[in-house]
Protein backbone atom coordinates (compact mmCIF):
# COMPACT_ATOMS: atom_id res chain seq x y z
CA UNK A 1 0.00 0.00 0.00
CA UNK A 2 1.28 3.15 -0.74
CA UNK A 3 0.96 6.69 1.01
CA UNK A 4 -1.31 8.16 -1.41
CA UNK A 5 -4.11 5.33 -1.21
CA UNK A 6 -4.01 4.94 2.59
CA UNK A 7 -6.91 6.99 4.34
CA UNK A 8 -5.76 5.67 7.32
CA UNK A 9 -4.10 8.46 10.03
CA UNK A 10 -1.75 6.07 11.27
CA UNK A 11 -0.11 5.41 7.95
CA UNK A 12 -0.14 8.88 6.72
CA UNK A 13 1.94 9.69 9.73
CA UNK A 14 4.84 6.89 8.99
CA UNK A 15 4.55 8.37 5.19
CA UNK A 16 5.08 11.73 6.18
CA UNK A 17 7.56 10.84 8.72
CA UNK A 18 9.46 9.25 6.02
CA UNK A 19 9.36 11.72 3.79
CA UNK A 20 10.71 13.82 5.76
CA UNK A 21 13.38 12.02 6.93
CA UNK A 22 14.09 11.26 3.08
CA UNK A 23 14.23 15.11 2.58
CA UNK A 24 16.64 15.83 4.48
CA UNK A 25 18.83 12.84 4.08
CA UNK A 26 21.55 13.58 1.14
CA UNK A 27 23.65 11.06 -0.83
CA UNK A 28 23.20 8.29 2.44
CA UNK A 29 24.45 10.97 4.91
CA UNK A 30 21.72 12.83 6.68
CA UNK A 31 22.57 16.95 6.70
CA UNK A 32 20.19 19.05 8.70
CA UNK A 33 19.14 22.31 8.33
CA UNK A 34 18.09 25.11 10.86
CA UNK A 35 14.43 24.45 9.61
CA UNK A 36 15.07 20.70 9.36
CA UNK A 37 16.00 19.96 13.14
CA UNK A 38 13.04 22.74 13.98
CA UNK A 39 10.63 20.86 11.95
CA UNK A 40 11.92 17.23 13.43
CA UNK A 41 12.01 18.59 16.91
CA UNK A 42 7.97 20.10 16.46
CA UNK A 43 6.90 16.26 14.83
CA UNK A 44 8.94 14.56 18.07
CA UNK A 45 7.11 17.07 20.71
CA UNK A 46 3.92 16.21 18.82
CA UNK A 47 4.40 12.62 19.41
CA UNK A 48 5.57 13.05 22.75
CA UNK A 49 1.92 14.16 23.73
CA UNK A 50 3.42 18.33 23.93
CA UNK A 51 2.68 21.08 22.10
CA UNK A 52 4.77 22.46 19.63
CA UNK A 53 5.19 25.59 20.25
CA UNK A 54 6.03 28.23 23.09
CA UNK A 55 4.79 31.21 23.52
CA UNK A 56 6.44 34.40 25.72
CA UNK A 57 4.59 36.56 27.93
CA UNK A 58 4.81 39.52 25.37
CA UNK A 59 3.31 37.60 22.11
CA UNK A 60 0.77 36.49 24.80
CA UNK A 61 0.23 40.08 24.99
CA UNK A 62 0.25 41.53 21.79
CA UNK A 63 -1.73 38.56 20.47
CA UNK A 64 -4.31 38.47 22.83
CA UNK A 65 -4.80 42.35 22.61
CA UNK A 66 -5.77 42.79 19.27
CA UNK A 67 -7.96 39.64 19.25
CA UNK A 68 -9.67 40.96 22.22
CA UNK A 69 -10.54 43.96 20.15
CA UNK A 70 -11.00 41.47 16.72
CA UNK A 71 -9.04 43.56 14.47
CA UNK A 72 -6.88 42.20 11.49
CA UNK A 73 -2.85 43.13 12.07
CA UNK A 74 -3.13 45.71 9.65
CA UNK A 75 -6.14 47.43 11.46
CA UNK A 76 -5.04 47.10 15.08
CA UNK A 77 -1.47 48.28 13.42
CA UNK A 78 -2.88 51.23 11.99
CA UNK A 79 -5.22 52.30 14.97
CA UNK A 80 -1.90 52.19 16.83
CA UNK A 81 -0.01 54.10 14.53
CA UNK A 82 2.66 51.39 14.27
CA UNK A 83 4.15 49.54 11.34
CA UNK A 84 2.30 46.20 10.57
CA UNK A 85 5.77 44.67 10.71
CA UNK A 86 6.09 45.89 14.39
CA UNK A 87 2.24 44.15 15.17
CA UNK A 88 3.59 41.04 13.25
CA UNK A 89 7.43 41.06 15.15
CA UNK A 90 5.12 41.55 18.71
CA UNK A 91 3.62 38.36 17.39
CA UNK A 92 5.74 35.64 16.39
CA UNK A 93 8.52 36.77 19.25
CA UNK A 94 11.14 38.59 16.74
CA UNK A 95 10.58 41.93 19.04
CA UNK A 96 9.06 42.82 22.11
CA UNK A 97 6.73 45.70 22.28
CA UNK A 98 8.57 48.46 24.90
CA UNK A 99 7.23 51.24 26.70
CA UNK A 100 4.11 53.11 25.54
CA UNK A 101 3.33 50.48 22.68
CA UNK A 102 3.53 47.63 26.32
CA UNK A 103 1.50 49.91 27.83
CA UNK A 104 -1.16 50.19 25.25
CA UNK A 105 -1.48 46.54 24.80
CA UNK A 106 -2.04 46.08 28.52
CA UNK A 107 -4.83 48.70 28.32
CA UNK A 108 -6.39 47.07 25.29
CA UNK A 109 -5.99 43.71 27.11
CA UNK A 110 -7.79 45.16 30.45
CA UNK A 111 -10.40 47.49 28.49
CA UNK A 112 -10.81 45.86 24.85
CA UNK A 113 -14.36 48.15 24.60
CA UNK A 114 -11.72 51.34 24.45
CA UNK A 115 -10.11 50.40 21.42
CA UNK A 116 -12.91 49.09 19.54
CA UNK A 117 -14.43 52.46 20.20
CA UNK A 118 -11.61 53.80 18.22
CA UNK A 119 -11.68 51.67 15.50
CA UNK A 120 -14.98 52.18 15.09
CA UNK A 121 -14.38 55.77 14.89
CA UNK A 122 -11.26 55.48 12.70
CA UNK A 123 -12.45 52.92 10.40
CA UNK A 124 -15.78 54.48 9.73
Amino acid sequence: MTCRESTRNDVATECGRGAILEGLSVAGKTKMTAEGAELLQAVKQMKAGKKGRVYTPEQLLAISARRSVKLTQRQFAKLLNVSIDSVQDWEQGRRSPRGAAKTVLRVVTSYPEVLQKLSQRSLV
